[in-house]
């Protein structure tokens, strides 16, 4: 490398660093806010000022209690209820109602797949099946009705 090229780089790195300092030191001074420092002869902190500013215009409010003895406000009437407790309800709301069918079977077959895989396929019945199950369920029907003494239904 030539020695004008350094001698750059050195003064670059230089400057930085001093404007690093610079403004490190500025970021480091107190600042002279007004609203830190105290009206109060100047010896005091400002710590809480605004606080105290707040107090200070809450004290002066003042309240005419001449509106708590007016007719109007003597006419009113209370008119709140007590709450009545009632019984908790079910420790469980998603378990099933005793006495009413779930729509959700309870029961899931895990150690026997196969069984499952039967089961449904015996779900899929034939349309001779189905005319069959048709016939049985008119046959019964008709037989209820005779027992109640009412017209027999013809089922297709």
């Amino acid at each position: 490398m030539k020695k004008s090229t350094i001698t750059t780089i050195i003064v670059v790195v230089v400057l930085i660093i001093g404007a690093g300092i610079f403004f490190a030191m500025q970021g480091s001074q107190p600042t002279s806010d007004s609203s830190l420092v105290s009206t109060n002869a100047g010896s005091q902190s400002s710590v809480g000022a605004e606080e105290l500013a707040i107090l200070n215009q809450v004290s002066s409010i003042n309240i005419k209690s001449d509106f708590f003895s007016s007719d109007l406000f003597l006419s009113l009437r209370d008119v709140t209820q007590a709450i009545q407790t009632t019984d908790k309800g079910r420790i469980n709301p998603f378990a099933p109602v005793p006495g009413l069918p779930s729509p959700f079977s309870t029961q899931i077959p895990t150690s026997q797949p196969q069984t499952l895989l039967a089961s449904t396929s015996q779900t899929k019945t034939s349309s001779a099946q189905t005319s069959q199950t048709k016939a049985t369920q008119a046959q019964l029907l008709q037989s209820l009705l005779k027992s109640q003494g009412q017209a027999s239904v013809h089922v297709q």
